[in-house]
């Protein structure tokens, strides 16, 4: 993981969201915004549970995803995930491609135009 300033719990709901969700996805990233990764995550879990819900293939698909695991495996391969609260998350998304991309996680903070103000 990046930084230990980071919320562990945070970083873990945010590289879930990031393996199912379609990057720049802005229904997502804007609920992301507003009430936080964990509990965007909790409901879109609870969804796979109801089977005329519409987000119940979404639920599904987060069952089978292991944040741990694609944190430990990114690692492997020279990757990092920046979240909120990393020291390397950009102030600014100008440079993010696309500018969506930077409200989920960003594997390279150089792409979010890091150091930007």
């Amino acid at each position: 993981m990046s930084t230990p300033h980071a919320d562990v719990d945070d970083r873990l709901a945010r590289v879930k969201l990031s393996s199912v969700i379609e990057l720049g996805d802005l229904r997502v990233t804007g609920l992301v915004s507003e009430l936080g990764a964990r509990k965007v995550l909790d409901y879109l879990e609870a969804a796979g549970e109801v089977e005329n819900h519409w987000g119940f293939t979404i639920g599904h698909e987060f069952a089978r995803v292991d944040p741990g695991k694609v944190l430990e495996q990114a690692a492997g391969r020279g990757i990092r995930f920046v979240i909120p609260g990393d020291t390397e998350w950009p102030t600014s998304s100008r440079g993010c491609v696309p500018p969506a991309h930077c409200t989920t996680a960003a594997a390279n903070p150089s792409d979010c135009g890091a150091g930007e103000g």
